[in-house]
């Protein structure tokens, strides 16, 4: 499995359980994070979510699989992938040029 040490960070740092009564939207979480932690964080979350989209669906589950998300992103028909690849756009962006 792939290292998702950041990946961990995000989901348990700020898409929590009352990430919903903190943000309007889970959009408004991903870039609350940018707007708040280092470069440093941002490019190892970025890099993480890379790595891991670089692999087959079956390692993408298995490496998320125990960090139980509160955000459910099945509700809205998105897959695993699909959630990652979208919170790296929004990462992506923010990291060229500070906003979405």
């Amino acid at each position: 499995m792939k290292p998702i040490e950041t990946i961990r960070y995000l989901v348990e740092a700020y898409f929590h359980q009352d990430w919903d009564a903190e943000h309007d939207s889970p959009r408004d979480v991903v870039v609350a994070f940018c707007d708040s932690e280092t470069s440093e964080r941002r490019l190892s979350l970025k890099r993480e979510l890379e790595a891991l989209l670089s692999e087959d669906d079956s390692e993408v589950s298995a490496s998320i699989e125990g960090l139980n998300i509160p955000y459910d992103y099945e509700a809205n028909d998105e897959s695993r992938r699909d959630w990652l690849q979208w919170v790296l756009s929004i990462v992506d962006a923010r990291l060229g040029d500070g906003s979405e």
